[in-house]
């Protein structure tokens, strides 16, 4: 009975962050890159972006050339997962879209990164909350102390900014592919090898969406280890593969070799380890106030507070090592990086002032040990209390507004001055002008009132139907 109950609440949590990251989607053309793929792949059948770029007259912002051919930079994969929702999209809708409205190229480009969203960050953003709140019932929370971390994860991290724009959103599907794969092996039982297949399945897939996913694998060899099974390695390590099959197909269709990649086939002769820049790298992402993860995410502070406690299980301890391990690993990799690029510290304006989305593959991990704590004492509830609050407050207004300085205020002092606003409901309007429609200026709050009388609904609508009856 527990068990269902538990399944309902993470439905409903799902429910709620796709609804509220998708109302809140912030369609960009700054920074095209993933799209660009996704809409070359279904309307052209090739990885190569040159016919797109000219057809819609958006050019790529991450690109190299190779043999006369242009490709986007970063890893594939989120571009593949997309066509899941844009293929309805460009059959059924776009063309009536285009022909009944006139869409500008540009108001048709939003329109497909939001159905490019609905099946990646959005879908992905949601699967990772209700997922980490299943985890934290199965550890042993308490249902409220499960949804509290659940809601913090969301509203009191970087998460809730990213979740809204698919240009970097690899970093969304990475972190929940890599949460979802390490949940599955938790929870699996001896010799079920369907779920140990299934994780490493989502980790291959992980790796295809963001090479920089293979820092963290120490964490599931090391859960494989501990359940003392070699079928369990060959299962995982099965799974893992046939997850980097599309990476070695596509690598293979575009550059001739199943091994080769964007960034090696763009910067292989220039790039060489800097163990100098690597530590800036690692500087930056965890204590810069431009994009710092203490800064953005305070709430994590507590594991420092608390590091006694949080090394009181062997899975913590293996958690906090892969954590670390991820960190020096993706320091590395992007201080090399940099030095090849001469980037030095501008590096960091490409995390949009969101804070370090770089990171957001371990901050579940991070979160997930934390949650396992008793807070006993009243300072150390207290603290949390306090910086959970912070944390709310700076990740919070990232709902509304995208622009300025990459800096931990910055959303907050935008929010202060423009106060709410939706990208989508702007989108709207642009599609009511296109088709004819007089439209002086749609009002946010009424479509905000009715998702957030939803909202109230779906979470005390069945108290209220008890109270009646």
């Amino acid at each position: 009975m527990t068990e269902k109950r538990d399944h309902y609440i993470a439905v409903k949590i799902f429910l709620t962050v796709f609804l509220i990251s998708a109302f809140f989607f912030k369609p960009n053309l700054e920074v095209p890159r993933f799209e660009l793929l996704t809409k070359s792949l279904a309307h052209h059948g090739t990885t190569c972006i040159d016919k797109i770029q000219q057809e819609s007259g958006i050019h790529a912002l991450d690109f190299f050339i190779l043999d006369g051919r242009t490709y986007i930079e970063p890893f594939p994969g989120l571009s593949f997962i997309a066509l899941t929702s844009y293929l309805p999209y460009s059959v059924f809708l776009r063309p009536k879209l285009i022909q009944k409205f006139s869409l500008p190229a540009a108001t048709e480009f939003k329109v497909s990164q939001f159905m490019m969203a609905l099946s990646t960050v959005i879908l992905f953003t949601a699967l990772l909350i209700g997922v980490f709140f299943l985890m934290l019932r199965h550890s042993g929370c308490t249902r409220k102390k499960a949804i509290i971390f659940s809601a913090l994860l969301y509203f009191g991290s970087p998460f809730i900014f990213y979740s809204l724009n698919i240009t970097n959103g690899q970093d969304i599907l990475q972190a929940s592919l890599l949460f979802i794969s390490f949940a599955f092996i938790s929870m699996s039982k001896p010799r079920d090898y369907k779920l140990v297949f299934v994780s490493g399945l989502l980790c291959g897939l992980s790796i295809f969406v963001n090479g920089v996913s293979v820092f963290l694998l120490p964490l599931f060899f090391c859960l494989l280890f501990l359940t003392k099974s070699w079928k369990n390695f060959v299962f995982w390590s099965g799974g893992a593969l046939i997850g980097l099959l599309p990476l070695f197909i596509y690598n293979k269709i575009s550059f001739g070799n199943l091994l080769m990649y964007s960034y090696k086939a763009k910067y292989a002769a220039a790039m060489a380890i800097d163990l100098p820049g690597a530590f800036n790298v690692a500087r930056i992402l965890l204590f810069s106030p431009m994009v710092g993860l203490l800064f953005f995410s305070p709430f994590v502070i507590i594991a420092v507070v608390m590091f006694k406690k949080v090394l009181s299980g062997r899975i913590n301890k293996i958690i906090l090592f892969a954590v670390l391990f991820y960190i020096i690993g993706l320091s590395v990799s992007v201080g090399s990086l940099c030095k090849a690029l001469g980037l030095g510290n501008a590096w960091y304006f490409n995390q949009a002032g969101g804070g370090p989305r770089y990171l957001l593959p371990v901050i579940p991990f991070i979160f997930y040990i934390i949650s396992t704590c008793e807070f006993n004492p009243r300072f150390s509830k207290g603290l949390a209390s306090v910086l959970a609050f912070i944390s709310t407050l700076i990740n919070l207004p990232g709902l509304f507004w995208t622009g300025g300085a990459s800096v931990v205020y910055n959303n907050l002092v935008i929010f202060c001055k423009n106060g709410f606003h939706s990208y989508m409901i702007d989108l709207a309007s642009d599609i009511f002008k296109a088709a004819g429609l007089r439209v002086e200026g749609l009002s946010l709050f009424a479509p905000l009132a009715v998702l957030i009388l939803f909202l109230l609904w779906l979470w005390a609508g069945d108290r209220w139907l008890r109270q009646s009856f």
